[in-house]
């Protein structure tokens, strides 16, 4: 029986557009009905992504004292906290609301970075879509996203991170979904080589998930444009110099180089 599928990765790297590739790939991803709405903005094609799932990863990470945008350090064994019985108790109707009768599904939310240790008690042999993008352009998009959005749609008050806190951030939810995924079944997924026109990365992709035939990936090749690649052209700065984001960038090029 196939296996279900977590897509994770940091926020801004493409979690959504991998999503919808892997839905049209043939994974499930649960009822339209319960998913996030689209932002017009941001993700006119949608996120993907199950309000359950994301309800119940900002729950655990409050409970240990933090949130998506400041991850909090986690101690040893901390999944097994009896703590956090409730929300495994919803996260498995989630799961379940998910499956249905599909024969492959999948769910995506980029907290299972941080989180994964978690799901992983909730439910046995996940396979994991991994994505990675280059950090300059993820904090590109978060600078553009937070610091120039409309009031209501920023961080709360006192929240607000700058470039350096969004590199460590990057760093935080790229290892951990690499530790976290380490001697599992799993595929890393360049967000820039998706938008490369006859690049293999999608072909790849399909293999990984069983969603190779022609029409399929007709259709995922369909839901993919070029045009939302808006930070491709990031422009070298200052904030390239700082620690993190050098270390980010060190980071980001030992992974791509060991990719191929």
């Amino acid at each position: 029986m196939p296996r279900p599928i977590c897509i994770l990765g940091m926020h801004r790297s493409g979690t959504s557009l991998v999503a919808e590739i892997v839905h049209e790939l043939g994974v499930g991803l649960g009822p339209d009905d319960t998913m996030l709405k689209p932002d017009v903005s941001e993700n006119p094609r949608g996120y993907w992504e199950q309000t359950a799932i994301r309800s119940v990863n900002d729950q655990i990470l409050r409970s240990l004292g933090g949130s998506w945008w400041r991850p909090p350090a986690c101690p040893p064994r901390w999944e097994r906290d009896p703590g956090l019985v409730p929300f495994r108790d919803a996260a498995r109707r989630a799961l379940g609301e998910i499956a249905g009768d599909a024969p492959r599904w999948g769910f995506k939310d980029p907290r299972c970075s941080i989180t994964l240790p978690f799901w992983q008690t909730v439910t046995d042999d996940l396979d994991y879509v991994v994505c990675l993008r280059d950090p300059a352009q993820v904090v590109a998009s978060m600078k553009r996203r937070y610091q120039h959005a409309p009031r209501d749609q920023r961080l709360p008050l006192g929240s607000r991170i700058w470039p350096p806190s969004w590199a460590r951030l990057w760093i935080r939810y790229t290892i951990d979904a690499l530790r976290y995924t380490s001697g599992c079944r799993a595929i890393v997924v360049r967000y820039e080589q998706l938008l490369v026109p006859d690049s293999s990365e999608l072909a790849r992709l399909g293999a990984f998930v069983g969603g190779s035939a022609p029409d399929r990936l007709d259709r995922a090749r369909a839901v993919v444009d070029p045009a939302l690649w808006r930070q491709r052209d990031v422009a070298s700065s200052r904030m390239r110099l700082r620690p993190s984001m050098k270390r980010a960038a060190r980071i980001y090029r030992e992974l791509s180089a060991g990719l191929g």
